[in-house]
């Protein structure tokens, strides 16, 4: 009876965001019943029962506090309904007393967000405490699992669900086993196994009832999804399933609550701590950017408007970075006007970004205008190395070297190619352009000894569809004798 009280109120303190009085309500609860539970069976002298008052005594307000029940469906607000005392008895009414104390404990200190290892090891030892008196418990099988891989121990989370998985009735149930199962394998780099859980997470979701809770779960497991796809270079797969997570987000209302009631937040997302979905708005630029990946540009193009028609907070270099990319995925969409229109803009209200000097340099490169293209993106070079910004570095002196040697400047092309390869000697693209630029000039013994070097030390598996002719043009010409 103890233990039920105190778990009605630690709901209560919960709900309210006060976690720290709830494991200080259950704490004391739990030990006044261990103290019970000793004289009971003969630790306390039932004739001098001095230990139990005592430590009744010492437990201060917060037992009191703990004892008082409290109808929730008034503390709630509306947003959390139907959330209530009622409904969480509901839910765990399978779970014995004392377990179901010591699993809320292990929630509420996870509310505390403390992630220290001694914190991560108390939570866990509740949760084993809890599985030891409720075996059966879904929840606290899940919450145990997810504990685990978030402190790495992968191995040992999966153990946990393939040992409770066949045992699973609900769809529910076995699509967030699934999920995590995916998370796991993710984590230990095992992307095309990952892959296969999700999809049986996806198949257990598709045809679900849409509760919060399965919301959760099939959005989290979209996103997961994408994010195997990215890691195997699968970017039009990467594109559909982020997709199918926006429309999923746009269509319903994922819980927002820590309150783990039922299903309550089982969704587990890729790269998260805590659980947390990502945004709508963190999704439509990611589906943007895979689909510029993926070479589908027209969607591109509708991705990166809708994101920047919706992006209400975003100011300065994020919604300039996010104007550079789309304006970039209209330059190579060929509205070169379009492109021009953002360049200019953002060059306007940022004249020293980076991105923006580039992309202002490659529609002039587009335009035919090579000499007036030289300013932007030598600036932009050379802000890219100022502060270390290879990849754009990289970038600036591939599109220098083209503008130098449209003019007739090839000399100056390759002295821009050789300052970026001496800052970054393994850049791709600027590795291919200079061997290019030898061979132009004649110099084809110096450009096979060059690509030759090159490929020596870094693999080019992994070119992209408009240098793939330049490389396989290269090897052809390292073959000959």
């Amino acid at each position: 009876c103890l233990c039920t009280l105190a778990a009605s109120k630690a709901v209560h303190h919960l709900l309210q965001g006060q976690s720290d009085t709830a494991v200080a309500c259950l704490s004391d609860a739990l030990a006044v019943a261990d103290m019970a539970r000793s004289r009971r069976s003969g630790g306390i002298d039932s004739d001098d029962p001095t230990g139990f008052q005592q430590h009744a005594g010492a437990s201060g307000g917060a037992l009191s506090q703990g004892l008082m029940f409290a109808g929730m469906g008034s503390a709630c607000e509306p947003s959390l309904q139907p959330t209530s005392s009622v409904d969480f008895a509901q839910q765990h009414q399978h779970q014995r007393p004392r377990g179901l104390c010591f699993f809320l404990r292990a929630v509420a200190r996870q509310a505390q967000h403390n992630t220290n290892d001694a914190a991560q090891q108390l939570i866990l030892a509740d949760l084993d405490q809890a599985l030891a008196l409720s075996p059966d418990c879904v929840e606290v099988v899940l919450r145990k699992a997810a504990l685990l891989m978030s402190m790495e121990r992968h191995q040992d989370a999966m153990a946990v669900m393939e040992q409770h998985l066949g045992s699973f009735v609900r769809d529910m149930d076995r699509a967030t086993a699934f999920n995590l199962l995916g998370c796991c394998y993710y984590h230990q780099g095992k992307p095309q196994q990952a892959l296969v859980n999700f999809f049986a997470c996806n198949d257990l979701t598709a045809n679900a009832a849409a509760t919060r809770a399965m919301c959760d779960v099939r959005l989290a497991c979209f996103y997961n999804t994408s994010l195997a796809f990215e890691t195997t270079g699968n970017h039009e797969g990467q594109a559909e399933f982020l997709e199918l997570a926006v429309a999923e987000l746009e269509a319903s209302k994922p819980s927002t609550t820590g309150l783990p009631t039922g299903d309550e937040r089982r969704a587990v997302a890729l790269g998260s701590g805590d659980a947390a979905l990502p945004s709508l708005q963190d999704l439509r630029v990611e589906l943007a950017r895979a689909n510029a990946e993926a070479g589908k540009l027209n969607h591109a193009q509708h991705a990166y408007a809708l994101a920047i028609d919706h992006a209400t907070g975003v100011t300065g270099l994020g919604l300039a970075e996010l104007m550079c990319e789309f304006g970039a995925v209209l330059l190579d969409a060929g509205n070169v006007d379009d492109a021009e229109g953002v360049a200019n803009h953002v060059v306007s209200v940022n004249p020293d970004f980076t991105a923006a000097l580039l992309l202002q340099g490659r529609v002039l490169l587009a335009q035919g205008e090579f000499t007036a293209a030289v300013a932007p993106l030598r600036a932009a070079r050379d802000l890219a190395a100022w502060v270390g910004d290879l990849g754009s570095l990289a970038e600036a002196a591939v599109n220098l070297s083209v503008a130098w040697d449209s003019t007739g400047r090839r000399d100056q092309a390759m002295v821009a190619l050789r300052g970026c390869l001496l800052a970054n000697p393994d850049a791709l693209e600027p590795n291919i352009n200079y061997s290019v630029l030898l061979c132009r000039d004649g110099r084809v013994a110096d450009a096979r000894q060059h690509w030759q070097q090159f490929k020596s030390k870094q693999a080019t598996a992994s070119v992209s569809k408009k240098n793939q002719a330049a490389v396989a043009a290269l090897d052809k010409l390292c073959a000959r004798r």
